[in-house]
């Protein structure tokens, strides 16, 4: 599927998840009716959770109002960027799919989704209404960094460093790398006293390497 039947799709599931219509129906019937192929799944989920995060981030002040109305523990988790078994690095550069795009400076953080379910269960044992947590390792690292070493784990060849140039990235792309964070876990850490699993990538790749990526 392209860039542009994608974007047109994802629009019109956001435009019609408010109308009293079948949620998905339209990404079925409307590629149909245009001649497109259908799209797969994954992209499917896709947009459904997107609509999900976009209601939730829109409505987030909303969300923590009612939990102090009802007395229900609302809390806020702010991940950073989350890999796993078949999402990670190393599966990136065994589908040739990895980039090693260099900005000097630039950091960002991680969160293995094991720590995720481990924070979350943790907060359920826990909880304070209104708390607003990141969920987050303690190593923000520059992307190429991470590449670089998931090749040496997994004896494969980086792919080359590409400089940073906005103008040869997609909008999304060049957005996303305009960011530079450094997201501190000090909060769950003290609040839970959660021992991360997975402390920085370093621990978990050789993981993901023994267990197939």
């Amino acid at each position: 599927m392209d860039l542009l039947k994608a974007i047109f799709l994802g629009i019109l599931q956001g435009a019609t998840e408010f109308l009293p219509i079948s949620s998905s129906g339209h990404l079925v019937l409307v590629p149909w009716l245009l001649g497109w192929e259908k799209s797969p799944l994954i992209f499917d989920v896709a947009v459904h959770l997107g609509t999900l995060l976009a209601v939730l981030v829109y409505f987030w002040r909303d969300w923590l109002a009612l939990g102090e109305r009802t007395g229900k523990a609302v809390q806020i988790f702010r991940l950073s960027g989350i890999y796993g078994p078949g999402r990670n690095p190393i599966v990136k550069l065994r589908t040739g799919t990895a980039t090693r795009l260099v900005k000097q400076g630039q950091v960002f953080n991680r969160i293995h989704v094991d720590d995720i379910a481990g924070i979350l269960m943790a907060s359920i044992a826990a909880p304070r209404p209104g708390a607003v947590y990141n969920v987050t390792d303690d190593e923000p690292a520059p992307p190429q960094d991470v590449v670089v070493h998931a090749a040496t784990l997994a004896g494969l060849t980086p792919p080359p460093e590409t400089p940073f140039d906005p103008a040869k990235l997609s909008p999304m792309a060049a957005s996303f790398y305009g960011e530079n964070k450094r997201v501190s876990n000090a909060l769950v850490k003290r609040e839970f006293g959660y021992a991360f699993r997975y402390p920085t990538y370093r621990e978990a790749l050789p993981v993901l390497l023994a267990g197939g990526d």
